[in-house]
């Protein structure tokens, strides 16, 4: 079973490759009674495009190569995707694409196909576009020859490195334990994370640092030698990341910041001002 922090690394990876609304639905899912089922879902769809065929691996196989992701619209439009170029800006594939009256073989932008309302279908399996046109299928175990014509072309041409997920904060004990060992890193973490300590502790502080906003969460976690309150603070840019402070060791590390300003009470006036959350 998958964890909670990888299912976060998988929907960070998966972003690319699935429109907004969508992924912001898998997230909830992520977190209702049911979380496990889509830990374990979203972890297998990031392995499963990290090992699909770059572009050309299957272009001698015709209808009976492997299509390993299906997108579709509300109307009769399908792309059944067999190869990636998860390197390329625009997240180049080829399919078959199927506007309702056969589909034909090309290339396609993944990142169009989300711009055009395509969502990903999260239970399909792969199978041959031969199965898909409802011809006469081989399944991929069913034919070694086939298996390995792409195992030939991936050797020949590695797949790119796939950078480590870096680890994620998703607790206080980690910055707490670093502050007192005198380690004021910043440590990458997630936006539900601040989302759930942001509404059991509203911000007492904000301030901004020009490429951002800073956020401190309170009641302190303890004071140092000099009175002065420890803080857990939180950054959204260049990504969210969390760290225990003082202010004026936040003021040392931000010299341009703008002065801190009182949070709003109202919890949910603040964050919409901050641009947090979408306006309903």
């Amino acid at each position: 079973m998958k964890t909670k922090l990888e299912a976060v690394a998988a929907l960070k990876y998966l972003r690319p490759y699935i429109k907004p609304t969508q992924l912001e639905v898998l997230g909830d899912s992520c977190r209702g009674e049911e979380k496990q089922f889509f830990f374990d879902l979203v972890c297998e769809y990031a392995d499963r495009i990290r090992a699909m065929p770059r572009i050309y691996a299957q272009s001698k196989l015709g209808d009976q190569a492997i299509a390993y992701l299906h997108y579709f619209t509300g109307g009769s439009h399908s792309a059944y995707i067999t190869e990636i170029d998860p390197a390329a800006e625009d997240r180049l594939a080829f399919g078959s694409s199927d506007l309702g009256y056969g589909g034909d073989l090309g290339y396609v932008s993944i990142a169009e196909l989300l711009a055009s309302g395509a969502e990903l279908d999260l239970y399909w399996k792969p199978k041959t576009l031969a199965a898909i046109q409802g011809k006469v299928d081989r399944t991929p175990e069913a034919d070694p020859a086939e298996q390995a014509a792409i195992a030939e072309f991936n050797e020949a041409k590695p797949a790119p490195e796939v950078k480590a997920e870096p680890e994620l904060v998703t607790d206080w004990k980690k910055p707490e334990a670093a502050y007192d060992a005198k380690d004021r890193r910043w440590f990458n973490t997630t936006e539900p994370f601040l989302y759930e300590m942001l509404s059991v502790l509203p911000p007492v502080y904000a301030q901004g640092n020009g490429t951002g906003m800073l956020f401190a969460v309170g009641e302190p976690w303890k004071h140092d030698r000099n009175g002065q309150e420890i803080l857990l603070w939180f950054r959204m840019l260049p990504a969210p990341a969390c760290r225990m402070a003082t202010r004026s060791e936040i003021a040392a590390e931000f010299p341009n910041a703008s002065a801190p300003a009182e949070a709003n009470a109202d919890w949910n006036a603040t964050r919409q001002a901050w641009g947090l959350v979408e306006d309903d």
